[in-house]
């Protein structure tokens, strides 16, 4: 496959802030700007020993305490934002006398004790909306842990306003319900609507008061409401980090593709010239790679790298991925001390991660990588291509860290659209001209989109363009 196909409009390429044909840039854009809004969605569940679920019951708890502080300091000043939930914590060495004391008293209980048993013996995988529901279940027997233990040592002055039922509620309340229900045979939904008929425990949180400001309402449906959720998705960010990907075609004939990402046939599409890696199609660009200290700060540094195309695969669902052996975005102390050991006892994962290091290692990023090129059905007529940025430790929040330079030599033709502009190809053809010149290069190619009656399909014509006679 020599050429890969990039549909842009005329504004990405020509027009402030972005100019990428100028800048000879491919912007790789993360999941929340993509049109799917299930791109990369991670189809997980929850298997394992007593141990894992211990930990994560455990993990849950320390994050709800750190946000309990939060809320206790802001009050009404600031919203509090999901990604304060401290999920890559290693909690051995985060910990405190404090949390310790929380986690004493939260198992104190004997039925608070049995939950990891009965997830670990949970006949099923463990959905999220399932696991979700489990967690609202323990989520105010938590909140009364923590804050007993926070008045206890004066963190804050009294318990909050409008608590009383969860000052007085006891582990064999309602809390837990989900989970003291697993070892029955009972219909999961109707598990759930009982849930719901008894969710009056944690119901103040919706109270109306007039006086309240909208920074206070929302922060304190995020502590007593909406937190086992907002926690479950931050959770996923230990499975997989962050990514990037930038869409290409391996045709110019798609009507659909000129229409979605080339501004309705207004835009152009640009033809670039592969290498090949392994078989695979590569395509070399300047990416971030590491950091250096310059004049006491951090700045990236930037090389050339072959990036892989991946051919998207179409399907009715995603790949399955068991979150207790998938934790590979987590360094090696932090697996094993906040999920792997109890105590001195050892999880029946801990094989996963270390006995099996290299093989895990290879199935984790065949996986990840997987997923990433995965799509729903619904998306298969733009039989797309991508390349992906798969950043471990570097931060590339920053668009400016996302345009990526490619050699001028790369992009071997431009095709325009059947709706694009004469004025907006003259410009094109002008910043190509004094690149080639730069460059001392003699060919480029230039095509014309246009609608094949024979074929059928968006066809294309050469159009003979001498540089020098601009």
């Amino acid at each position: 496959m020599p050429y890969m196909y990039r549909f842009r409009s005329t504004e990405k390429l020509l027009s402030q802030p972005f100019q990428e044909l100028e800048n000879q840039e491919i912007y790789f854009a993360s999941p929340e700007e993509l049109n799917d809004p299930v791109e990369g969605f991670k189809n997980l569940f929850w298997h394992g020993d007593d141990i894992v679920w211990k930990n994560l019951i455990k993990h849950y708890i320390f994050c709800l305490t750190h946000i309990c502080k939060i809320y206790f300091t802001v009050g009404t000043d600031v919203e509090i934002a999901s990604n304060k939930i401290p999920v890559f914590a290693n909690i051995p060495e985060e910990s405190d006398e404090i949390f310790n004391e929380i986690i004493l008293l939260f198992f104190e209980s004997s039925i608070a004790a049995s939950w990891p048993n009965s997830l670990a013996l949970s006949k099923n995988p463990i959905s999220r909306y399932e696991l979700s529901t489990y967690l609202m279940g323990i989520h105010a027997y938590a909140l009364k842990t923590i804050f007993t233990i926070l008045v206890k040592h004066k963190i804050i002055s009294d318990w909050p306003p409008s608590t009383d039922k969860l000052r007085t509620m006891q582990p064999q309340d309602i809390v837990g319900l989900g989970i003291n229900q697993l070892k029955s045979d009972s219909d999961f939904c109707q598990l759930i609507e009982h849930w719901y008929a008894f969710d009056d425990l944690i119901k103040f949180h919706n109270t109306q008061e007039t006086t309240i400001n909208i920074t206070a309402l929302n922060n304190r449906r995020f502590v007593f409401g909406r937190y086992p959720f907002i926690y479950l998705t931050e959770l996923e960010k230990i499975v997989h980090g962050n990514w990037y990907t930038a869409t290409f075609a391996d045709n110019p004939h798609n009507a659909s593709m000129w229409g979605h990402y080339a501004d309705s046939h207004r835009g152009v599409c640009l033809r670039f010239k592969t290498n090949s890696r392994n078989s695979q199609p590569t395509l070399t660009l300047s990416c971030v790679t590491g950091t250096e200290v310059n004049k006491k700060r951090f700045r990236h540094t930037w090389s050339d790298t072959e990036l892989n195309f991946h051919q998207i695969k179409y399907t009715e669902s995603y790949p399955e991925i068991n979150f207790f052996k998938s934790l590979g975005v987590l360094p090696g102390l932090t697996v094993s001390g906040t999920w792997l050991f109890d105590d001195k006892r050892k999880s029946a994962h801990a094989q996963t991660y270390f006995d099996e290091g290299d093989d895990w290692r290879k199935d984790y990023w065949r996986t990840r990588t997987l997923l990433l090129s995965t799509k729903l059905a619904d998306w298969a007529y733009e039989k797309e291509h991508r390349l992906i940025l798969m950043p471990q430790m570097l931060d590339l929040s920053g668009v400016s860290e996302r345009k990526l330079k490619y050699q001028f030599n790369s992009l071997e033709a431009v095709i325009f659209g059947l709706r694009t502009t004469e004025k907006d190809k003259l410009e094109i053809i002008k910043i190509i001209e004094k690149k080639c010149q730069k460059e001392k290069r003699q060919e480029f190619k230039f095509y014309q989109a246009f609608y094949s009656e024979k074929k059928g399909i968006i066809d294309t014509f050469e159009i003979p363009v001498r540089f020098d006679l601009l």
